[in-house]
């Protein structure tokens, strides 16, 4: 077992297999305090490598479902797990969300190719946010998605970003009242009923403080220079 430190919080894990150990090797924390802990059984990690489409080990089965126990616990904390890909650029968090397969991807690597060390990838696929202060927060985790894109360090979110695939690259802004069931299906609900509801509360309190916008793009690097100009216009 061992005490990683995601979203300011510490989570003691107990695991099985060595492979969890070493996906979160940049987030374990030197203490023995914690928030909370976790714990898969071994018909869990059978029952999602039974689900899985591919061969997957018993050690990547557990560090799934860890991931998903965390994910159990998080409102609770204010916070909840979101799938897409954060990046923090001028000290400030964007994530973008889509469909899987539509280039979230390709999107964020565009970035990093066009502003290089202004941009950091906070997380690939699934990160934290978590309230403080009233003010929400991107965390980067060691769950990253397959390319394993992901940084310890964490921004106050300033935009999500909904793409889609098209020829010319665009920006539309988003009412704020019409991105919560865009986003609905990028979110992780807890089985427990008031958590689920507290999730949309602290969803609905992301709108408060937060940009959203769509973005129309191809897999070129001017897509990213298009939102970057959309975000940081002037006014």
């Amino acid at each position: 077992m061992f005490v990683i430190e995601i979203a300011e919080l510490k989570v003691l894990i107990n695991n099985k297999y060595d492979f969890v150990k070493t996906v979160c090797k940049d987030y374990i924390a030197d203490c023995s305090e914690f928030d909370f802990s976790v714990e898969i059984s071994d018909k869990e990690i059978e029952k999602e490598m039974s689900i899985c489409d591919s061969s997957i080990s018993e050690g990547f089965a557990e560090s799934v479902c860890l991931y998903r126990a965390i994910a159990e616990k998080l409102p609770e904390y204010d916070a909840f797990v979101l799938h897409g890909a954060a990046i923090k650029i001028n000290n400030n968090a964007y994530i973008f969300a889509a469909k899987s397969g539509v280039g979230k991807t390709t999107h964020i690597l565009n970035w990093k190719k066009v502003y290089r060390d202004k941009v950091t990838i906070i997380n690939g696929d699934k990160p934290i946010i978590r309230f403080k202060s009233g003010i929400p927060y991107v965390y980067g985790t060691p769950w990253s998605g397959k390319e394993d894109f992901n940084t310890n360090t964490s921004a106050i979110l300033k935009g999500i970003i909904f793409i889609e695939r098209s020829e010319n690259n665009s920006v539309e802004d988003i009412p704020n009242k019409n991105a919560l069931s865009l986003l609905l299906n990028q979110l992780y609900f807890p089985s427990n009923a008031a958590l689920k509801l507290k999730t949309i509360d602290l969803i609905n309190n992301v709108f408060d403080t937060t940009n959203c916008w769509r973005l129309y793009c191809n897999r070129s690097v001017e897509s990213a220079v298009t939102a970057y100009d959309a975000f940081f216009k002037e006014g």
